[in-house]
């Protein structure tokens, strides 16, 4: 009697537990990417604004990749990667702001991209 008492408590809990349900956060991303003068501004923009997504999904920081190489017992490579599988909308539009950076013989522009994403983490 006691088991069927405790099995029907235990069955209670999991079929009627309360859902839970993470909350939707705003974050902050920004990234940015250099362009030569002969490359493409409309493909280095993009690529600014998917390293500021990249950025909020690190800030989010759900799941944690890391990956170390070396060679020879010296470190060549360290890399951390946040990987976050759920569901990532960007909040207003990207905005972004240029730099140019005049060397010797060559003009290099930098995009820089700022954005807010909103993250269910769910």
């Amino acid at each position: 009697m006691i088991r069927l008492f405790a099995t029907i408590i235990l069955a209670g809990i999991f079929f009627f537990a309360p859902p839970v349900h993470a909350e939707d956060k705003i974050y902050d991303g920004y990234g940015e990417s250099q362009a030569g003068a002969l490359e493409n501004p409309d493909f280095t923009k993009m690529r600014a604004r998917e390293d500021a997504l990249q950025d909020a999904k690190d800030k989010a920081g759900v799941y944690i990749k890391s990956f170390s190489r070396s060679i020879n017992s010296y470190l060549t490579d360290d890399d951390i990667l946040a990987i976050t599988n759920s569901d990532v909308k960007e909040i207003g539009t990207t905005q972004y702001d240029t730099e140019e950076l005049r060397t010797a013989e060559l003009l290099i522009t930098i995009y820089k991209a700022t954005l807010k994403a909103k993250i269910d983490t769910d």
